[in-house]
């Protein structure tokens, strides 16, 4: 009777044990997803929205804090159909910081509040046969890009499909600090664009 009631407390508390374990995702992970970015202000009339891809290199120390390094590359359509410019694009390299609300280890669904910062730049190609229309100097160029350092907070949450495995979403604004003049020198307005932007995101993430 005692050898079964012992035989019953093993297996039970090694049946917890890696009940907890399952969603014990910590380590390095990589991550690949799809998104979409628009921008506002100055930027809102010039260019619409559009779909993209993101790519995540991260470190969870533990179970509450992940480290990332984020690719990601949004299209952006110009909507003044007389515009110099074409194909458009928005995104850039950012370091983000998670924290995980609620217990560890004991929920497949761990929501987090997220911090980045980046560098990003608008990118765009001027149309054959054109010029770039810049202030104090009209000068052909093949494309031309801003820049701006970028301030992203926001909320997500990842679902876990076991050790290795999770679905990421997010909505992230991007506060976004312009250049004044392009990659390229050219002053293309009378001021640094006062312009933010919001991503969303949702990928996998594979945890080695």
């Amino acid at each position: 009777m005692k050898r079964s009631t012992a035989l019953l407390v093993a297996i039970v508390f090694g049946c917890l044990v890696i009940a907890n374990a399952t969603f014990a995702q910590k380590g390095l992970y990589l991550g690949a997803g799809v998104g979409y970015s628009a921008l506002g202000g100055d930027y809102e009339p010039e260019f619409d929205g559009g779909t993209g891809v993101h790519f995540v290199l991260g470190y969870k120390p533990g179970e509450k804090v992940g480290l990332e390094v984020e690719l990601g590359a949004y299209n952006q359509e110009v909507l003044n159909k007389n515009s110099r410019k074409e194909n458009a694009a928005f995104g850039g390299l950012a370091a983000n910081l998670k924290y995980f609300f609620g217990p560890a280890r004991r929920h497949f669904v761990r929501p987090y509040i997220v911090c980045g910062l980046g560098m990003n730049n608008l990118t765009w190609d001027y149309k054959e046969g054109t010029t770039s229309g810049g202030i104090g100097g009209d000068v052909a160029k093949d494309d031309d890009a801003v820049r701006a350092f970028s301030l992203m907070p926001g909320l997500g949450s990842e679902i876990l499909f076991g050790k290795f495995i999770a679905l990421n979403g997010c909505i992230r604004l991007a506060l976004n600090a312009w250049s004044d003049k392009s990659v390229e020198g050219q002053r293309l307005y009378d001021k640094a664009p006062n312009s933010h932007g919001i991503i969303l995101n949702a990928g996998v993430l594979l945890h080695l």
